[in-house]
């Protein structure tokens, strides 16, 4: 059965998106002063069928692996038609070539990444949806004011949209200063993170970069790319010495998923549309893979997360492992596996740049080592080296094995074939294949524990949690203000003085009534 659907992604995605002309556009017309567009769909641009062949294949495997978590209950029946739903509205979402739609999805997105956060419907889960929503009503009100000013004709006001369009992109790709939420969003089932949290819902904001990048002026703006790369920079040194810091494995897995996206930006800030696209893809496939081997590992641990209460039964899951290191070794750029294709073509493209050419490359290199480094560190942590438990259970979702090496082996001859014009084998290759090396040592020796540093600083990245703190305050204040403005002070008087005339009252009758039948009960007894 899962052969015969590899088999049919295959020949959708060679057949169907890429041969068939589906007649150009198809335009729904609204008229009226508001808008002054149309609704728009686009079936054969390019980008736009990849990125659905992607959440095609991200959508069966979570869907699959929802089933095999939950053991096939009414549970699993109820979250499948949910994630279903929230990669419809993706898909309508990676169609469209209208503002006004995108907004449209862009609000649906944010609703059903909330409703699937709740899921377990806890005061955990809670939390984090609220910071979710939070969070990304900061990118849907920068998005009206794009909408708004792409309709009264303000885009020759480059700065302003450069601003919004960052503000938009960061809440949902979780760039700095918005990557808390990412974290929180970890409360939801392993299901909803291997689809939602690690490649669809952070997806949206590389697409719309990718597709309105001209559209919204980045490319006429020298200051606004450097603004937007010096974040991506932040964001990856933030995540990748925090993710050799924290404990908890599906919040070491979100920092990784944080990480690569922002690589994913940077690639885009240096106008390569298709190897950005391609580090999208096959990170998004990758990762979400990695969050299904993670949720087994943490279902065999009866549900512990941190580094402590991980323990693998090695020599009952020796694939499962394998399996680990495949995907771990491809999202750390070793070389002729995963990214490394990417990164290579990247950072051969960023040395002919003559702007920041020296510190931008030390910090890309430092951005390699440290991807290495916590690859390293998450192996060694689902190996069970670091466990203080010594009972486990055996949980393998069996189709993991199939799709990574069929995904892998795919994967890696594409991408061979498509940047094979480029050198492999130059210093360059050599320098990048030496820094991999480092990470590898600098993995190993967090990862071991040799060294054990603890930071107040480091586990709320790098302050950037302080802003949740500081919001929670400012919500605090807020409601206690309105509850002092809107409480109805003179029903409160009112009813203070009823009660206290009710308790007076009553107390009055009760005495009288004590009274009176204590003298009948005297004359009852003189008398009879």
């Amino acid at each position: 059965m899962l052969l015969g659907w590899v088999v049919f992604f295959f020949f959708f995605w060679f057949f169907v998106l890429n041969n068939i002309d589906f007649g150009g556009w198809v335009k729904f017309n609204v008229g009226g002063y508001l808008v002054c567009d149309v609704f728009g769909f686009s079936y054969n641009n390019e980008y736009s069928s990849l990125v659905i062949f992607m959440l095609m294949i991200c959508t069966y495997i979570s869907v699959m692996y929802s089933f095999h978590y939950f053991s096939l209950s009414n549970v699993s029946w109820l979250l499948s038609y949910i994630m279903v739903s929230f990669s419809l509205v993706m898909i309508i979402l990676v169609m469209t070539n209208s503002f006004l739609v995108s907004l449209i999805m862009w609000e649906y997105l944010g609703l059903i990444s909330c409703i699937l956060i709740c899921f377990y419907d806890n005061s955990s889960s809670l939390r984090g949806a609220m910071v979710t929503l939070v969070s990304s009503r900061f990118g849907d009100v920068c998005f009206f004011i794009l909408v708004s000013l792409y309709y009264i004709g303000g885009c020759a006001y480059v700065s302003l949209l450069g601003l919004v369009v960052f503000v938009i992109v960061s809440t949902k790709s979780a760039l700095f200063p918005f990557i808390s939420w990412l974290l929180e969003a970890m409360r939801a089932p392993t299901p909803v993170s291997s689809l939602v949290h690690s490649s669809t819902l952070v997806a949206p904001g590389v697409w719309m970069v990718g597709s309105y990048y001209y559209l919204i002026g980045l490319g006429n703006n020298s200051y606004l790319v450097y603004f937007f790369q010096c974040c991506c920079f932040l964001t990856i040194v933030i995540t990748s010495v925090c993710s050799l810091y924290y404990s908890d494995v599906k919040q070491l897995v979100a920092l990784s998923t944080s990480n690569n996206i922002s690589w994913v930006f940077l690639i885009l800030s240096i106008g390569d549309y298709v190897l950005a696209f391609v580090q999208l893809l096959v990170h998004a496939v990758s990762k979400c893979l990695l969050f299904t081997l993670v949720g087994d590992y943490i279902s065999s641990s009866y549900g512990g997360q941190d580094k402590n209460q991980i323990n693998t039964n090695i020599y009952g899951n020796v694939f499962g492992l394998i399996y680990l290191f495949v995907l771990l070794v491809g999202l750390s750029g070793f070389p002729f596996m995963g990214l490394y294709f990417s990164k290579h073509v990247f950072l051969d493209s960023y040395t002919n740049i003559g702007f920041f050419s020296i510190l931008f490359l030390f910090l890309v290199i430092c951005g390699f080592i440290m991807s290495c480094a916590y690859s390293v560190r998450l192996f060694i942590i689902l190996f069970g080296y670091l466990s203080f438990s010594v009972y486990s259970l055996r949980v393998d979702f069996n189709m993991i094995g199939l799709v990574v090496m069929i995904s892998s082996i795919v994967g890696n001859y594409m991408c061979f074939l498509i940047y094979s014009p480029y050198s492999f084998f130059s210093f360059l290759s050599f320098f990048v294949l030496f820094s991999l090396l480092f990470g590898v040592v600098v993995g190993v020796v967090v990862g071991c524990n040799y060294i054990n540093y603890r930071s107040d600083w480091l586990g709320n990245l790098f302050g950037v949690d302080f802003l949740i703190d500081m919001y929670n305050r400012y919500v605090l204040y807020i409601w206690n203000y309105l509850f002092l403005c809107l409480f109805r002070w003179e029903i409160y008087v009112f009813e203070f003085l009823n009660d206290c005339v009710s308790f007076f009252l009553f107390s009055y009758l009760f005495k009288v009534t004590v009274l009176v039948v204590s003298v009948f009960f005297s004359l009852f007894i003189l008398f009879f």
